[in-house]
């Protein structure tokens, strides 16, 4: 079970639905929330709405859903992040959001195994 430092109820929603599924970790960041599995961020909460981590193949199944790119406008220009927004019917869907689950974190794995830097020497 998570615990709970942040009085925003979505947080406090999404940790409880997540929590059902995997344990997780909920950090401040950029003025909206991290979470993490096994210490590998899967998913970000930005504006009350929840997106999770995505290469192109789990993005096109994100998309067959309606799900659209996080995005930023970094004062030049429009930056499309690597995360999506789960969909209302993703949500009300015990099944589906346990798979939308699983498919971010292995994104997030996969991605760790690409970018881990070698072991130091000692």
């Amino acid at each position: 079970m998570s615990e709970r430092k942040y009085h925003n109820e979505f947080v406090d929603y999404v940790t409880d639905l997540l929590d059902q599924f995997a344990t997780i970790a909920v950090r401040p960041m950029f003025g909206g929330f991290g979470i993490y599995k096994n210490g590998l961020m899967f998913a970000l909460i930005a504006d009350n709405e929840l997106y999770f981590k995505a290469d192109e193949n789990a993005a096109q199944f994100f998309e067959t859903y309606g799900s659209t790119p996080f995005t930023y406008d970094n004062g030049k220009k429009l930056v499309k992040m690597s995360y999506w927004k789960v969909v209302p019917d993703v949500f009300d869907n015990q099944e589906m959001i346990k798979i939308w689950i699983d498919i971010a974190y292995n994104v997030a794995v996969k991605n760790k195994q690409k970018t881990k830097p070698p072991r130091a020497k000692a």
